[in-house]
């Protein structure tokens, strides 16, 4: 009797653990863990709270975003239409040739190349003196820098860099320095949960308020200056980048060990500007570099610029009247202008070649079905109505003579993994540019060759149905008729 008890209450344990399990599996935060799991997560929640907050004195700062939009052929006139909606056109501090909307016209028409600088660009109700251009922005911002930039002859760039008000540059730190604790989150559609740590959920949070500041530059483009990118599908493709500030941490730095977190620096890692090997170096400023097209799961055109403010020389002629945030602003916005532009022509050579593509893979798979004839001569002249201007902007990007690169942007420095020797951007974005642009004229050669193949094709196959069901008709008049005729005759 004693053996069958406690075999019985052996049973009912055994019964209460596992309905246990599976009502936690099915209500995990509702039901309770095991103490053993509890503890180890509190315990652990505690240490990786610790580890990721930010030193207030580090005064970490998301200070800055920008964007930068493209106009070729299609879309220079919806430039020049927003150019004087904003009232940026006409002279401005009595200069003669200072009028901006006419020397994107003329450089256009003449083939040069060139920029303009409209500097600091303010809210409308901030008029005053040394103010002449303005712009409605969010309440994010304190201010924009923009310049308009003529790349190539039928291409021309805007940048517009958003300086960010203190209280919302400070979001980083806000996410990093708030304590998290673990949870338990239901699969959907299956049975069980994932745990998402204290480190998951603030790296989660870090990309989300980057994809939501990155949707600062693409919203104001698509309401103010829409162009490539912004004024259709590819508005979530805009290419942006972000400014990270930091006091004396300095980012990119060679340890023995690239992927360890190292002691009390996992907020940095967390913001992701401690990979050595993914990051371009100034020469001469330790801490400033730059991560160049980082891709996420949202975002595929996105860079991040990091500056350690203190590693910045007292002499450096921005400094003249003391250190502030409008010179560092001054300082970034000058050194990464040339570099963003040049970076946002590669990227959209990239969307013509993707597009070159999915157009090549669509006709290709509806040719294939008599009842997609229309819709796949559809989706040609589609094709060419998109793609005009094009190969023009694919062939003069790949003519590009490397000393324009290294006239516009900042010669950053990639060290390789074997620390032997360094690459120069300027000399990197320039073989990028003509491959990708090379690739891109090769391909859309053979494919307009390939769709001009398959229209005709197709407009065959259809005068060829068309004829037969003429000559169908045709014989049907002819009997309808005979038959008329004979009763006609007969009088019947």
């Amino acid at each position: 009797m004693k053996n069958f008890g406690g075999r019985l209450f052996q049973r009912v344990r055994h019964l209460l653990k596992e309905l246990h399990t599976r009502v936690h599996f099915r209500f995990p935060n509702l039901v309770p863990d095991v103490p053993e799991n509890k503890i180890f997560h509190k315990e652990k929640d505690a240490e990786e709270n610790q580890e990721s907050k930010v030193p207030l004195e580090e005064d970490l700062r998301q200070a800055a975003v920008w964007g930068v939009e493209l106009y070729g052929p299609k879309e220079i006139a919806t430039l020049y239409e927003g150019i004087e909606r904003l009232g940026w056109a006409g002279g401005r501090f009595g200069i003669p040739d200072s009028d901006v909307l006419e020397w994107v016209r003329r450089v256009r028409r003449y083939g040069h190349g060139g920029s303009r600088d409209l500097g600091v660009v303010c809210r409308p109700k901030e008029k005053g003196a040394g103010r002449e251009y303005f712009s409605p922005m969010p309440d994010s911002c304190k201010y924009l820098l923009i310049s308009i930039n003529q790349i190539t002859p039928s291409l021309t760039a805007v940048l517009v860099y958003f300086v960010l008000n203190k209280e919302t540059a400070k979001i980083y730190e806000t996410i990093l320095n708030t304590d998290r604790k673990t949870f338990y989150k239901r699969l959907k559609g299956r049975s069980g949960y994932s745990i998402p740590g204290v480190l998951n959920q603030k790296g989660d949070m870090i990309e989300k308020a980057r994809l939501q500041r990155a949707d600062i530059a693409s919203s104001w483009f698509a309401q103010h200056l829409p162009g490539m990118f912004s004024g259709g599908a590819l508005i979530n493709e805009l290419p942006t980048g972000e400014l990270i500030a930091m006091n004396s941490h300095v980012s990119f730095k060679n340890t023995e060990d690239d992927h360890d977190r190292g002691k009390g620096k996992t907020w940095a890692h967390l913001l992701g500007v401690n990979r050595r090997f993914d990051g371009w170096l100034h020469p001469e400023h330790a801490g400033f570099g730059l991560i160049l097209d980082e891709r996420r799961e949202n975002k595929k055109y996105h860079s991040i610029v990091t500056l350690t403010t203190s590693a910045l020389p007292d002499d450096l002629y921005l400094f003249s009247n003391g250190r502030s945030w409008g010179a560092y602003h001054t300082f970034v916005y000058g050194q990464i202008k040339g570099v963003a532009i040049r970076l946002a022509a590669s990227n959209y050579l990239s969307e013509i070649g993707r597009r070159i593509r999915d157009a090549r893979e669509c006709v290709g798979q509806a040719s294939r079905s008599r009842v997609a004839i229309s819709q796949t001569l559809n989706q040609i002249e589609g094709f060419y109505r998109s793609a005009i201007g094009d190969p023009a902007i694919a062939e003069e990007m790949s003519g590009l003579d490397e000393s324009e690169f290294d006239w516009d942007c900042t010669k950053f420095v990639s060290a390789d993994r074997d620390f032997k020797d360094t690459l120069e951007l300027p000399s990197a974005l320039h073989k990028m540019t003509k491959r990708i642009a090379d690739g891109v004229h090769a391909e859309g050669s053979s494919a307009r060759q390939l769709f001009q193949e398959v229209a005709t094709t197709l407009s065959t196959r259809e005068s060829i149905r068309a004829q037969r069901r003429m000559e169908t008709l045709t014989i049907l008049a002819i009997v309808v008729a005979g038959i008329g005729v004979y009763f006609g005759v007969t009088g019947e």
